[in-house]
């Protein structure tokens, strides 16, 4: 296993950045250096990188170099290791199975059993669970500020939430 090592290359526009990266990855090419080389940058420059390489370095070079942007690093990473096998639900199937919690749980909810019909309602349930995790209030904490709240609509509200 080769010695990795990370060397970060920054500076003004137009100062030489990539000329800089680009002739170091051929001079280690054509130098007989035998690792893998790894350029990463922003996703918006990630072709014009890679169409950069391929006249820098020619084929042989492409062999041995790669432009990677940040996502598509973060998913070989994943790939390699583990972790990528989680799907994340889009928005139609997130609508789907917030439609069906709510059908599958109207008894026990107070306000939001009869709503789950009404246009636009499962968008901003969906929205509002999104925010509530972003911020990581579980049902716990809403069922328990619930309690503490004294006007009833409101405690409804908080209650049905943890519910779905």
């Amino acid at each position: 296993m080769f010695p990795m090592s990370i060397r970060f290359i920054y500076g003004r526009a137009g100062s030489g950045k990539s000329h800089y990266c680009l002739n170091s990855v051929k001079n280690k090419i054509y130098g007989g250096d035998e690792r893998n080389l790894v350029i990463i940058v922003p996703e918006q420059f990630s072709f014009q990188a890679e169409k950069n390489l391929v006249e820098t370095v020619g084929e042989r070079g492409m062999l041995k170099a790669q432009v990677l942007s940040f996502r598509r690093m973060a998913e070989r990473v994943l790939a390699e290791v583990g972790g990528g096998t989680r799907k994340n639900i889009n928005d139609a199937g997130r609508s789907v199975l917030l439609y069906k919690i709510i059908e599958e749980n109207k008894d026990k909810l107070k306000v939001f059993g009869r709503a789950a019909k009404k246009k636009g309602f499962i968008n901003l349930i969906s929205d509002a669970i999104i925010e509530l995790k972003r911020y990581k209030i579980s049902p716990g904490i809403l069922k328990d500020s619930a309690d503490n709240i004294e006007g009833v609509s409101l405690k409804n509200k908080l209650e049905d939430i943890s519910v779905i």
